[in-house]
C-alpha cells in the first residue's frame, strides 16, 4: 500500500463514537466538531479527515438511516429542548444496543 494511502475499511470504536456524536449534533446546534473531537479524544482535524473517507461516510449514512427509521415520525426542524434531550437519550439506548449486538 503506498504511503499516505490508508485504505482502511473497518470503523474503529472511536469512529463509532464520533459518528454517534455527529448524528446527535444534527439535533443540537451547540455541539461543535471540536467538542465531538474532544469527547472521543482526537484532534478536530482527525474528525474532519474521517468525514472525507468513504467507509466513514457509509457508516455515518447507515447509522443515520437507523436513527431515522427508529424515529421516522420526527421532524428535524422545530424541536423543543426537552424533546431533543429525549431523542438523544433514545439514540444513546439504540447505539448501546447496536454495540452489544456487534460483540
Amino acid at each position: 500500500m503506498p504511503r499516505g494511502k490508508n485504505k482502511r475499511t473497518v470503523i474503529t470504536e472511536t469512529q463509532h463514537q464520533a459518528i454517534h456524536l455527529l448524528i446527535l449534533g444534527r439535533f443540537d446546534p451547540n455541539r461543535s466538531l471540536a467538542e465531538v473531537a474532544d469527547r472521543v479524544g482526537v484532534a478536530r482535524a482527525t474528525i474532519h479527515n474521517w468525514k472525507k473517507e468513504e467507509h466513514f461516510q457509509a457508516e455515518y449514512a447507515r447509522q443515520l438511516a437507523l436513527y431515522k427509521n427508529n424515529f421516522d415520525d420526527i421532524k428535524l426542524a422545530d424541536r423543543s429542548e426537552e424533546h431533543t434531550s429525549e431523542l438523544q437519550s433514545q439514540f444513546r439506548i439504540s447505539y448501546a444496543v447496536f454495540c452489544l449486538k456487534k460483540k
